[in-house]
């Protein structure tokens, strides 16, 4: 057990720096810079789907049920889901394994999830989870949002806002998978 917890442990060490050593050979490949803009990467607000929250309702009364319902309307379905609150911001993002592991956590399947958001926050796990977010201004470059990406644990999203605050609507999203790609 200790061996396979080591292995793994080490797997996951030599695997970051080989995304990384890939990711700057893509880089310059593409022929981008690490000081490309993120304007020039992201998926604009007009472009991605969230769970708006509605103004006077709190996130935390939403039903899960509703947010993998608003995730399996998508063609193909997403496997992640901003939830905003009413002015834009991004309160947290929910990502199908979330779902599923807290799901299983609470003995039922996504299909039978009868909990709301409010229930998945009060599990510190999951709250760490959903709350992984990251936030870089408008103005920021690809180098500075991969920064922010790493600089938060478990963080696979990053949101970009005016002045790079959580709490201001979120004008564009940089999926962790979207960054590997354009670096």
């Amino acid at each position: 057990l200790l061996g396979t917890w080591v292995g793994t442990v080490l797997a996951f060490y030599f695997a970051r720096e080989n995304f990384q050593a890939a990711t700057e050979s893509t880089l310059r490949l593409a022929g981008l810079e690490e000081a490309t803009p993120i304007t020039q990467v992201m998926i604009r607000e007009s472009d991605f789907v969230a769970y708006d929250v509605a103004a006077g309702d709190r996130a935390e009364d939403v039903s899960l049920a509703d947010v993998r319902a608003r995730m399996q309307t998508l063609v193909p379905p997403s496997r992640r889901l901003p939830i905003r609150n009413a002015i834009g911001a991004v309160l947290y993002v929910i990502h199908d394994s979330t779902l599923t592991a807290y799901a299983e956590s609470q003995h039922q399947t996504t299909l039978t999830l009868d909990k709301t958001i409010g229930d998945l926050v009060s599990d510190a796990t999951f709250r760490e989870l959903v709350e992984a977010i990251g936030f870089v201004s408008e103005k920021a470059t690809v180098a500075e949002a991969r920064s922010v990406l790493v600089s938060v644990k478990n963080c696979n999203d990053v949101f970009v806002t005016l002045n790079g605050n959580r709490g201001e609507r979120a004008i564009g999203w940089l999926t962790n998978t979207l960054l590997a790609g354009v670096q």
